[in-house]
């Protein structure tokens, strides 16, 4: 019995510029990245939620290294990290899955 694989987060950072526009001219550039991301990953075949958070986008998809090798080609990226899902019921729960994750 075959399990779908789990649901990823994608963190993107935005180019440095986005921050010095002014808040109008802002808003159209990270609109239109959106758009710019969504009809990239359509066309690569890869289903994907793209939203924005403030200044920086998430991805959310089933097919994560895959939405990586695309966005990376998307101009107005700067940075984007596939992330792993873990609880955060607590501070303590935080630091001990990252100790756990990170301590080779």
């Amino acid at each position: 019995m075959s399990h779908p694989p789990l649901e990823q987060r994608i963190l993107i950072r935005l180019s440095g510029e986005v921050s010095t526009k002014a808040k109008p001219t802002r808003r159209q550039f990270v609109g239109r990245l959106v758009r710019n991301a969504k009809d990239a990953l359509a066309r690569a075949g890869v289903e994907a939620n793209v939203e924005r958070h403030y200044e920086r986008l998430i991805v959310t998809t089933r097919q994560g290294d895959a939405a990586v090798e695309v966005l990376r080609r998307v101009f107005g990226i700067q940075s984007l990290a596939l992330t792993e899902p873990g609880s955060a019921e607590s501070l303590e729960a935080v630091a001990t899955e990252g100790y756990e994750h990170f301590r080779e």
